[in-house]
């Protein structure tokens, strides 16, 4: 059995016009997009929002797939791992007042424009760290 290649691929990817449950409206809002393991299409899908960790990347921590401690959260020889970076109140480059401007649900709605935006199926989990 040869080895199995993991991809690692990043994409900024601009939601347009979204406004939020409490009626905030942002004209853009920068979401990037790290992708690990299997080609899209090819195994399931993990999305992990990684909204509050900025700077957090997969490529550098790999803690999602347990190369530096040997502990696998997830196995990315068997998923396709999407990490999304909503920028939080703490990213100097999109700031608002408050990081209660999201409501669970505008987090998640994000997610899915991003993965449609993508051409990505939905996944079987998504994560919101």
């Amino acid at each position: 059995m040869g080895a199995v290649k993991q991809i690692f691929k990043t994409d900024l990817v601009e939601i347009s016009d979204f406004q939020t449950e409490s009626g905030v409206a942002f004209i853009s809002i920068p979401v990037t997009v790290e992708t690990l393991g299997q080609p899209v299409g090819s195994a399931p899908v993990i999305v992990v929002n990684e909204g509050v960790h900025i700077g957090n990347r997969v490529a550098k921590s790999r803690k999602y797939d347990g190369s530096d401690t040997g502990v696998s959260l997830f196995n990315s020889r068997e998923y396709t791992i999407v990490q999304l970076c909503i920028p939080t109140g703490s990213d100097p480059e999109f700031l608002y007042e408050s990081y209660k401007t999201f409501s669970p649900n505008d987090r998640l709605r994000i997610v899915e424009q991003t993965l449609d935006s993508l051409g990505f199926p939905r996944p079987g989990k998504i994560i919101n760290t």
